[in-house]
């Protein structure tokens, strides 16, 4: 990613597959301290998000809740998720609003994920439990939207997250979305710790927003938007 002129990324934790919660602050403590600097031999600045995805929401999660507020104020730290919904149930909403609550508390920007099956009507309930947690908009990225979702989180004034990725968003599709929309508000993706992954997703995507004539318009879906939402540049980079 160096090599071909990135400056700096954000990695997000999933937490899944940990059966004690030792092993999770674990997980969470090489995220927030050790890749970092692993990142940094090879001249790439390391964002971290930190949370509790919702696909561990059956698990007993009270200690990593009381001790996340801890881990937010590490240096580096520049964001709670990956946060959100998978199929909607209690479980999940519970943990959701417990962590909106911890990103009030200590004021960071929160990364949600909307699910692949169910995306219309799971983002509509992430939207709506946003809405009712009082978080400002401007503190909120939706994950993984596609065109199904796009409308209603550009309306919702969220911020609006399109995952490159070869099991959710193509490159083509990806830039026909930014041809129609707009770069506003909009961050782009690759989510390369899930396999398959694509290193080179965003850098095909940019391919072919030139193939559509798009220019330097649409820019800010691949640096500003970024930069400004983990606030790049500022106290915790």
């Amino acid at each position: 990613m160096s090599l071909f002129g990135t400056e700096a990324a954000v990695t997000l934790s999933v937490g899944a597959g940990f059966s004690a919660e030792a092993s999770l602050l674990d997980y969470w403590d090489k995220l927030a301290r050790a890749e970092p600097r692993r990142a940094a031999r090879y001249g790439l600045r390391l964002g971290v998000g930190l949370g509790l995805h919702p696909i561990t929401a059956e698990q007993d999660h009270r200690e990593a809740l009381e001790r996340l507020p801890i881990w937010l104020a590490l240096p580096g730290v520049v964001a709670l998720g990956e946060l959100g919904l998978e199929t909607g149930s209690a479980a999940e909403v519970a943990l959701l609003q417990a962590q909106l609550a911890t990103s009030q508390q200590v004021g960071l920007p929160v990364v949600l994920h909307a699910p692949e099956d169910n995306k219309s009507a799971v983002t509509r309930q992430l939207l709506e439990l946003v809405d009712k947690a009082g978080l400002p908009p401007a503190l909120v990225l939706v994950d993984h939207v596609a065109e199904e979702s796009f409308e209603a989180v550009k309306a919702s004034g969220c911020w609006i997250g399109l995952t490159v990725h070869p099991r959710s968003l193509t490159p083509p599709r990806a830039a026909r979305l930014l041809e129609r929309y707009g770069p506003e508000r909009v961050l782009l993706s690759s989510d390369v710790g899930r396999d398959p992954a694509d290193l080179w997703s965003l850098p095909r995507t940019a391919l072919e927003c030139r193939r559509l004539g798009l220019g330097e318009t649409v820019q800010p879906a691949f640096y500003d938007n970024a930069c400004r939402f983990y606030g790049f540049g500022g106290p915790r980079w």
